[in-house]
């Protein structure tokens, strides 16, 4: 999460033509507004909290919130405003089959891990190369 942003991949085909699965989406909270009606917003499952759903707003009914996927012919099960994550503000096609290949143990070693390792060890380098004591010489100096 970033400046109250984040960043997922999409899963499952439920919102296409809209987007599609393997393409990212940025996801900006809605810092205690309402959704208008035909926003694509994502939220925790009422079944699984662990689970985020992003589907386009369609309905209130009470205090509830009702949404649903565009390729998708019926209505998601109505949940809490309090189950909003945010609100989806770009797609970015493709980005999240890179995304899901992050968690990926072998791409997370060589995409982060050995990177931040390469790097730390030429800044330390670097580093006692400047704080290296400079060794002085006197050449053909003699004491009469």
């Amino acid at each position: 999460m970033l400046r109250h942003e984040r960043l997922l991949s999409v899963q499952s085909s439920s919102m296409v033509p809209t987007f599609s699965p393997g393409d990212a989406l940025i996801i900006r909270s809605l810092h205690g507004r309402q959704p208008a009606i035909g926003a694509v917003i994502t939220y925790r499952a009422p079944h699984a909290p662990q689970v985020l759903v992003t589907h386009r707003f369609v309905a209130r009914n009470g205090g509830k919130l009702i949404t649903a996927g565009d390729a998708l012919g019926s209505h998601d099960q109505p949940f809490q405003y309090r189950q909003v994550v945010g609100e989806a503000t770009s797609v970015l096609p493709g980005l999240g089959i890179w995304l899901d290949r992050l968690h990926q143990p072998i791409a997370l070693l060589f995409a982060v891990y050995v990177p931040a390792t390469l790097l730390v060890y030429y800044e330390l380098r670097r580093l006692a190369k400047r704080f290296k004591p400079s060794r002085y010489r006197a050449i053909h100096f003699r004491v009469v």
